[in-house]
């Protein structure tokens, strides 16, 4: 038809209706081609956005239930092997199969994180709130629109391969064959993987349960092909148990005998005595004693723990510790959720016979023989302040009466727990205010002071006193009183040993008397006091409370708290104390008593600059004993010694508080007189040379020695240095020597005269 229609035209006009035929062709070609690439670049966007929504979905699978983390991503890569090796080759299966066994607890989003983390068995009830995953994971899959069966696989992974799984029964090739193959994989790792409610299992442990339940639970084509690939080494697991293969389970316990109406009495009759000892109670470590003391003898626990709740980090400490086989708990703080106890605190739900070294550290959970616990919330307030755990050798040790023992104790511990933490609060906030009272005060009388009142407060004592301790002879003295005057003991030295305070610092123990008449003898003598109780704690000791009772425990505890910001200001004084007698030791000539060189010359220093920043005079009085070396040959260096302390002794008598007298070198000394000018310099210094013309020793060996000295002295004058004072009295000395010693002489501003 074509030809005949080109036939009826020319050349030129067949040609030109043929031309453009290849152009339109090549157009046509290449919009399609474009288009092409269009689309396949759209599905590669697409397809990493579902990449992106799965990892995404997986991630959030990960911080919501942290013990299966990494769980997803060994269950994803053994799966796609398993799907592998049972000859799946459609590539939309296999990617169904991968991002289904990624994302088959995605469901658990929804469930509640303690019954997802609980660390014991589930309930019925939670039991069914938690086979809602499957359902819900579905939910949110099929909602995304995946281009492959993702949906369907994790809907049926549950279901059973005899029909009674979950959610909808599906029995043999009626489950998705991806279902099938991510039930096995997901099945060995979690047997294989720690959890909140067990420890990990053995392989063969893990692979003995698979075997039992082929053709029940698992398609027995897919199991065998399991075991085919785990026994080629494909199989990587979460580690290994830490419980040995070849131990033997421990037995159950068998219900107890006392069971039933016997049983709650001797309940009641340990609630009774339990919540009675409990008001006795001035400490957590006291607190723990008891509870493990009443209620060991009705429970097969060989460990107690009491947990205390911390609100500032969020975390629970074992604060008492008692039993044989604990090693394994320390004072470590545990996060509120994480192991055991961490997810009753949580959760303020009790835990019965779960595996009690899900509680320990990891170093320590091989050798333990401990395997189930108790672990019981102490609800206080409306939240949790504690928890009570007891772990047993035996497993499933523990029973319903021994759950409810325990809860009762924790209803009565919470009544104690209220009122130690009131007790410790006020305790607290008093120590608190004695440390900021003691950290602005100096001086140990003032300290001593301070502690004596806030004592004698704190426990509404009439009577109370400070002791301290002399380092030089262990003794000890009354540095402070309430309720006394202070003149009438200062005077008292006690030794180690004698009386109350000296056993007090000889035993370093508490001494806590309710009654005097109770001590040996020689303690019971007390005619100067009201009562016949009193609290030695430390180097403070209380008697006579206000109210004529008995000191009490808590009085104890309050006393206890006290003495500690106590030593460590008396302790600071003390070191203040030996301080200044360090630096007076550096600071003093040893022979003379007198001030060393060193110190002189730093004194002088500073002394000449405040003379000379508040305009005043200072004069130098450079001194030196005459003919010296005479005494020393006739009558010998000992001799000579006690010639120089003598004219020490005299240069200090005779001259200001505030002057800086120092032995300068053998027998020179020098004495600094600031705000003296010449005439009041003179003075002194002729009263210093009198003084020594008419000293006589009193040692007879020495009789008719005469001593006489020399003096020079220089006034300061403006911005003159400490050396150039020194050489002006140096030379002053000097004339006085040459002069015929014995003399006093004075640099004038203009020479010597």
């Amino acid at each position: 038809m074509l030809l005949m229609v080109l036939a009826r035209f020319g050349t030129v006009d067949t040609l030109i209706l043929i031309l453009p035929l290849p152009v339109i062709l090549y157009v046509t070609f290449r919009h399609a081609l474009g288009r092409a690439q269009d689309q396949i670049s759209h599905l590669g966007t697409v397809n990493r956005v579902y990449v992106a929504a799965i990892e995404a979905l997986a991630h959030a699978v990960d911080a919501k239930d942290e013990v299966t983390h990494d769980h997803t991503r060994r269950v994803q890569e053994q799966t796609v092997l398993l799907a592998r090796a049972l000859a799946v080759e459609d590539e939309g299966e296999i990617q169904a199969i991968q991002a289904a066994a990624l994302l088959h607890d995605v469901g658990k989003l929804a469930s509640p994180e303690h019954i997802l983390n609980k660390p014991g068995r589930l309930t019925p009830a939670e039991y069914e709130i938690m086979k809602r995953h499957a359902l819900i994971g579905a939910d949110i899959l099929s909602v995304i629109g995946f281009p492959y069966a993702v949906a369907p696989i994790v809907r049926h992974h549950h279901e059973n391969w005899d029909g009674t799984g979950y959610p909808d029964g599906l029995a043999g090739d009626r489950i998705p064959r991806g279902s099938r193959i991510v039930a096995v994989v997901d099945c060995f790792d979690a047997l294989t993987s720690d959890r909140p409610y067990r420890l990990r299992m053995e392989d063969r442990d893990a692979l003995q349960i698979l075997s039992d339940r082929r053709g029940k639970m698992y398609d027995p084509q897919i199991v065998d092909a399991f075991f085919a690939m785990h026994g080629h080494g494909m199989v990587t697991t979460s580690g290994q148990s830490p419980a040995s293969a070849n131990a033997m389970p421990a037995p159950v316990r068998k219900p107890a005998k006392g069971t039933g109406e016997g049983r709650e009495d001797l309940d009641l009759q340990t609630f009774f005595t339990l919540g009675r000892a409990l008001t006795g109670a001035t400490s957590i470590s006291q607190l723990g004693e008891i509870l493990w003391i009443h209620l060991r003898r009705h429970l097969p626990a060989s460990v107690f723990v009491l947990y205390g709740y911390d609100g500032v980090n969020d975390t629970i400490a074992a604060l008492y510790t008692a039993g044989h086989g604990a090693s394994g708990i320390d004072g470590t703080p545990i996060l509120v959720g994480d192991r055991l106890s961490g997810w009753v605190a949580a959760t303020a739900q009790t835990v019965m016979n779960s595996d009690a070294r899900l509680d320990l550290d990891e170093p320590a959970r091989e050798h333990s023989p401990l395997r189930s616990a108790l672990a019981v919330p102490v609800i206080s307030n409306g939240r949790t302040a504690a928890v009570l755990s007891f772990y047993a050798e035996a497993s499933n040790a523990f029973d319903d009466a021994d759950r409810r023992l325990v809860e009762a104790a924790g209803r009565a511990v919470a009544g104690s727990l209220a009122g130690l933490a009131q007790g410790i609060a006020r305790l607290r906030l008093t120590t608190h205010r004695l440390s900021r009272l003691l950290s602005r005060l100096t001086g140990r009388k003032a300290v001593c002071e301070a502690i004596v009142h806030c004592a004698a407060r704190a426990v509404s004592a009439q009577l109370a006193a400070v002791a301290v301790v002399d380092a030089s002879d262990r003794h000890l003295s009354i540095a402070a009183t309430h309720g006394y005057p202070l003149s009438l003991v200062e005077h008292v030295r006690i030794g180690p040993g004698e009386g109350i305070l000296g056993s007090v610092l000889q035993s370093g123990r508490v001494m806590h008397v309710r009654n005097v008449l109770t001590l040996p003898p020689p303690h019971r003598s007390r005619p100067r006091y009201r009562t016949s109780s009193f609290v030695a704690v430390g180097v403070i000791c209380v008697t006579d409370r206000r109210d004529g009772q008995p000191f009490t425990h808590k009085d104890v505890s309050t006393l206890r708290g006290l003495a500690a910001p106590a030593a460590l200001a008396l302790g600071r004084e003390c070191a203040l104390l030996q301080a200044e007698a360090y630096a007076h030791a550096a600071a003093v000539d040893p022979l003379s008593g007198a001030f060393n060189r060193r110190h002189f010359h730093v004194r002088l220093e500073e002394e000449l600059q405040r003379s000379q920043r508040h305009e005043i005079q200072l004069t130098l009085l450079m001194i030196d004993i005459d003919d010296f070396k005479s005494v020393n040959d006739s009558f010998g260096h000992l001799a000579g010694d006690a010639i120089i302390k003598s004219m020490a002794d005299i240069m200090r008598r005779s001259v200001r508080v505030f002057d800086v007298c120092a032995r300068f070198g053998g027998e020179e000394f020098a004495i600094i007189m600031p705000g003296s000018g010449t005439a009041s310099a003179t003075s002194v210094a002729e009263r210093i040379r009198e003084r020594i013309e008419s000293f006589h020793p009193s040692d007879r060996t020495l009789e008719g020695l005469t001593v006489t000295a020399s003096l020079g002295l220089a006034v300061s004058s403006p911005g003159i240095s400490a050396q150039e004072i020194i050489a002006r009295a140096d030379q002053a000395l000097y004339l006085a020597k040459r002069a015929g010693k014995n003399r006093v002489r004075e640099y004038g501003q203009t020479g010597t005269s």
